[in-house]
């Protein structure tokens, strides 16, 4: 039941509307603090794949590649790759990685179904995205992120939590009134961690909060399952993450 209540859901673009598609990267940076909470989560990416040589990381629901771009410029041996649902914001992250000449492989997929095999990758991001899916959406995203991360692996989520005070509480309001009192209500009511913890997820801990014109925003750290696996043997054959990945199903994802 869970599967199919996810498909159900109609798809929504960037910022709801496609023609707002090019507003994306200001509508996001002003009032979320963008550029203070990407910065961390940089830092937190690279500490956790401080001892790989090629880390392979995946930002899921990427939207104009921002967060990609960082990785890959603080990380330059990792394959990073982002994956979304929107392709006119797909079309902008391109762009945006060839006129800074960055190597990222950008794929159209699904969050609900990542289109990669399992144990694909050594890390996974996503941000302010999760606030946008229903409450199944969220638990079926959380379940295909710990499908494709190898043992060991790192998760990385920076989206709305409970409000920290009297102030975060009404700029959260205003949040629900945008993206929805039911897809919102587990961020209101701090329920996200809980169930990374559901689906699986392990060392589950919220690493940083921020007040934002949004809301409290808080970075969560999560890690999968470690047993005595070489990592050399979890990614398959090896190749190149965008040439494994399958074609997303045609039906729309979650919205975001």
């Amino acid at each position: 039941m869970l599967h199919s209540t996810v498909e159900r859901e109609r798809f929504v673009p960037a910022l709801a509307h496609s023609w707002l598609t090019p507003l994306y990267d200001l509508a996001v940076a002003l009032p979320t603090r963008e550029r203070v909470f990407k910065r961390e989560m940089v830092n937190q990416i690279e500490a956790a794949v401080a001892e790989l040589g090629e880390p392979r990381i995946l930002d899921v629901a990427c939207g104009s590649g921002t967060l990609a771009l960082r990785l890959k410029a603080r990380l330059p041996s990792a394959h990073v790759v982002g994956l979304d649902g929107d392709s006119a914001i797909l079309r902008s992250a391109r762009s945006k990685a060839r006129r800074r000449q960055a190597e990222i492989h950008w794929v159209h997929g699904l969050s609900h179904s990542l289109p990669f095999p399992d144990h694909s990758f050594d890390a996974v991001v996503s941000s302010l995205f999760f606030h946008h899916l229903s409450p199944a959406g969220k638990r079926q995203a959380a379940t295909e992120m710990s499908r494709v991360v190898r043992p060991g692996g790192t998760l990385l989520l920076a989206d709305f939590d409970r409000p920290r005070n009297v102030w975060m509480n009404a700029a959260f309001l205003l949040a629900q009134m945008i993206d929805g009192f039911t897809n919102t209500a587990d961020h209101r009511a701090g329920r996200i961690p809980g169930m990374l913890s559901d689906v699986g997820w392990k060392q589950i801990e919220i690493r940083r909060d921020w007040n934002t014109w949004l809301g409290t925003l808080t970075l969560l750290a999560a890690r999968k399952d470690s047993p005595l696996v070489d990592r050399r043997t979890l990614h398959g054959c090896g190749g190149d993450l965008a040439d494994t990945a399958r074609e997303p199903e045609t039906m729309g994802d979650t919205p975001r």
